[in-house]
């Protein structure tokens, strides 16, 4: 018997088609995806520089506030994230001039919460 039967065909035709149907449901997700990363790299560019800015020696608050990150960050380019909320919790360590710092940022791209934390340990000053 030479060639392919019309069965294998239909069946090789069929598991052709759902692999386009999945790559197709991939590449509709495709521009959201790539929201979500260009906010994602803003954010950490962000909790970067409060970071570095927490170890240079910015004024740390009490217990648990808000960070003034528009004041640090340069904010002239259009932004990718919406609602963005950065928040500092100083706790004192075991070790005495010890802080353990925690940077939260809380932010929303196309309607999903995101949340991102980074610890760090700082002399108090």
């Amino acid at each position: 018997m030479r060639g392919f039967s019309l069965i294998e065909t239909l069946v090789a035709l069929a598991l052709i088609g759902v692999i386009l149907l999945l790559a197709m449901g991939l590449l509709a997700q495709e521009p959201g995806l790539g929201r979500r990363l260009a906010a994602q790299e803003e954010v950490l560019g962000i909790l970067d520089t409060a970071h570095e800015a927490i170890r240079a020696g910015h004024v740390l608050p009490a217990d648990s506030a808000p960070f003034p990150w528009h004041q640090l960050y340069d904010t002239s380019a259009a932004p990718a994230v919406d609602g963005l909320e950065l928040w500092t919790e100083v706790v004192p360590h075991t070790v005495v001039g010890l802080d353990r710092v925690t940077l939260r940022a809380r932010w929303t791209v196309d309607g999903l919460a995101f949340e991102r934390t980074v610890h760090t340990l700082v002399w108090r000053r």
